[in-house]
């Protein structure tokens, strides 16, 4: 997902989050259980699996700033 963020907007980096953030539990994944992917200037895309905890919009929140974490590790590179 990350590299057609990357490729609709034309951009140097994609970034893309998918998971569960609940209410309920999906196919077998955890309420919490969420995914990013950056995909750099280089075309390398990289993906962490991640586990939070909270409410629905807690997840959310924690999920996004855990992703401007990683584009500016990925930017001070």
């Amino acid at each position: 997902m990350a590299q057609q963020v990357k490729k609709h907007y034309l951009s140097d980096i994609g970034i893309s989050f998918t998971g569960v953030a609940g209410p309920d539990s999906i196919e077998g994944k955890e309420v919490g259980t969420v995914y990013i992917s950056i995909c750099d200037p280089n075309d390398q895309c990289h993906t962490y699996l991640f586990h939070f905890n909270g409410d629905r919009e807690t997840i959310q929140r924690r999920v996004v700033k855990k992703g401007l974490e990683l584009l500016f590790q990925l930017l001070k590179e």
